[in-house]
């Protein structure tokens, strides 16, 4: 048959654009990688500088439209600012990251098309089943600090309900990753299709948050037989809740989750691997001196989540991808070796052993995971001693044994009730210092804790950072300092240093950083962080830099103060 001439030119095309579109993905993919924010906010994140793990986060969570890495970095920024005790912006990322994660075009053909063929770097990240699971606790625990149980309740629905999802590739219970892969790899293209269950998921911990944002909003549900059929073994705390025998819920996550690695022929699959993090032991908790709760066991061990099969996607497609870049290569050889006269026969050779190149490349894993994720979770209920009218309340320390260092003091606690609980939450990563956590009393004083006679504002060289008041006003006045001035003034004064009252962006779209940072870390904010949270404790109770004022007012005011004492604000009086 006499050859058409057009199709050598058709073959060249297509060869063109087989070998540029699989290059200009494979560029994309690693990209993603390369735009990946998380490894820098982990490294601040584990040395306890929350503020930098937050700012390394935030322009990609935030980003519009959004990235490939846009629900990575707003799950991490949640998780970055629970931690600090900024429930503002941990609610603000991790709703973010729920509303995609809710959504059904997170993926849109595309980038499903490139994942399968060439890489899943190119999808939009969304993260592997127990990911996205914590996720949702992450924001089920922010909304419970906040009081707010019917996000509560909404969120820990969410995990368990993505978890159903997800449980639908296997024949063994807790067979691991690797060994699902390889029944895949043995019984063809379609085990996993046509073996999957749909199975209920273990994740005990959202039944939990659950039943006590049920009890808080008087709903009844079965959100406590659920917990105990998910893991027998919180069934005593799973029945002091349905009691409603506590008046206090403590959500503690400790440790380093589990790192994302690949490995094997042409690296396409992944492995989880465990850092190396101290056993954790039990939780227990004292109030005004007594153990008054514990020791309990963590409710879970995320390590062992990311071990488990019903937790993880993806395996089946990361092999598969690999077999086929080695099938297309043999492919195109026999056939550009057919006729080595034929134009056509040459170009498809050359186009498949193009794409079968590109395809192994391609099919490298994705090794992109939430290294914040904590490798603990605890929740725990207490039902604390009644405290005498007029007297202040003691002190709630919480300890988790064979974790060195980690020892939590909240200072004048107060509790709740079981139809609105107090809840603190404590995240431990074993590098913050012990005496910033077990100080009685804050180094700055604050909307939560007062400033005594004689003290007056930091950004004039005091300690307190606390919001003007009229309380607060009047402390300072009994110190002597600001004769005649009123509340409003105040607030002038650090308006005059571009200070504001409440976390975030004054107008839309302003995410500059210092909006969201504490002026005590160089930011513009006064307000006082969530303060039953590891985050807020260490916020006070660490020293700081003194303040660089902004404005000439401050400076000179400020100055005064040192050289007068209080006299200088009397001197000063706002206009």
């Amino acid at each position: 048959m006499k050859r058409s001439p057009d199709i050598p030119q058709a073959m060249h095309r297509t060869v063109a654009l087989m070998s540029a579109g699989g290059l200009a993905i494979l560029s994309g993919c690693a990209s993603s990688s390369a735009t990946d924010p998380t490894r820098s906010a982990a490294t601040s994140f584990y040395a306890g500088n929350y503020a930098d793990a937050r700012d390394a986060l935030r322009a990609t969570a935030y980003r519009e439209p959004p990235s490939e890495n846009t629900v990575l970095a707003s799950s991490a920024l949640g998780f970055a600012s629970l931690a600090a005790g900024s429930t503002y912006e941990a609610n603000k990322a991790l709703l973010r990251a729920y509303d995609f994660l809710e959504s059904g075009s997170v993926n849109d053909e595309g980038r499903v098309f490139a994942a399968t063929l060439f890489t899943d770097s190119a999808l939009v990240y969304k993260g592997e089943p127990f990911e996205q699971a914590l996720t949702y606790h992450a924001l089920a625990v922010s909304a419970a600090l906040e009081g707010d149980w019917e996000t509560v309740r909404i969120a820990s629905r969410g995990a368990t309900r993505k978890l159903r999802d997800y449980d639908d590739s296997r024949t063994e219970e807790h067979s691991t990753p690797e060994q699902i892969a390889r029944r895949a790899a043995d019984r063809g293209d379609d085990y996993l299709e046509t073996e999957a269950q749909l199975v209920d998921t273990d994740f005990a911990a959202a039944y939990l948050l659950e039943a006590i944002a049920d009890r808080a909003i008087g709903i009844r549900s079965n959100a406590i037989e659920l917990a105990i059929g998910a893991d027998p073994s919180v069934e005593p705390l799973a029945r002091r809740i349905e009691r409603g025998e506590y008046d206090t819920v403590v959500i503690a996550h400790t440790g380093r989750g589990p790192v994302k690695q690949n490995f094997g022929r042409d690296n396409v699959s992944t492995l989880w691997g465990t850092r190396a993090n101290p056993v954790p032991g039990g939780l227990t908790l004292t109030y005004d001196g007594r153990q008054v709760a514990g020791p309990v066991a963590p409710v879970v061990d995320v390590n062992d989540m990311s071990r488990d099969h019903r937790w993880i996607n993806l395996q089946s497609i990361r092999e598969l991808k690999s077999f086929l870049g080695d099938g297309l290569i043999i492919a195109g050889t026999i056939v550009s070796g057919i006729d080595s006269d034929s134009d056509t026969n040459l170009l498809v050779g050359l186009g498949l052993i193009g794409v079968g190149l590109l395809s192994k490349a391609g099919a490298e894993a994705d090794t992109r995971h939430n290294p914040l994720l904590p490798a603990a979770v605890y929740i725990m209920v207490a039902d604390l001693p009644d405290v005498p009218e007029g007297q202040t309340p003691p002190d709630l320390v919480l300890r988790v044994a064979g974790v060195p260092g980690a020892e939590y003091r909240i200072p004048r606690f107060e509790r709740g009730s079981p139809s609105d609980p107090a809840v603190a939450y404590f995240r431990f990563v074993g590098t913050q210092t012990q005496p910033a956590l077990s100080a009685p009393d804050p180094i700055y004083a604050h909307d939560g804790y007062l400033p005594a006679i004689g003290d007056y504002p930091w950004i004039l060289g005091g300690r307190d950072v606390s919001t003007p008041s009229e309380r607060v006003l009047s402390i300072y006045q009994a110190g002597g300092f600001f004769e005649n001035w009123t509340v409003e003034d105040l607030e002038r004064l650090y308006r005059e240093e571009g200070i504001q009252f409440a976390e975030g962006p004054l107008e839309e779209g302003d995410n500059r950083h210092d909006s969201y940072r504490h002026i005590l870390e160089g930011g513009k904010v006064l307000a006082t962080p969530n303060l039953n949270t590891l985050g807020a404790k260490l916020l006070f109770s660490t020293p700081h830099p003194p303040y660089q004022p902004v404005g000439e007012r401050v400076r000179e005011l400020a100055k005064a103060i040192r050289t007068l004492g209080p006299d200088a604000t009397a001197r000063d009086r706002a206009e």
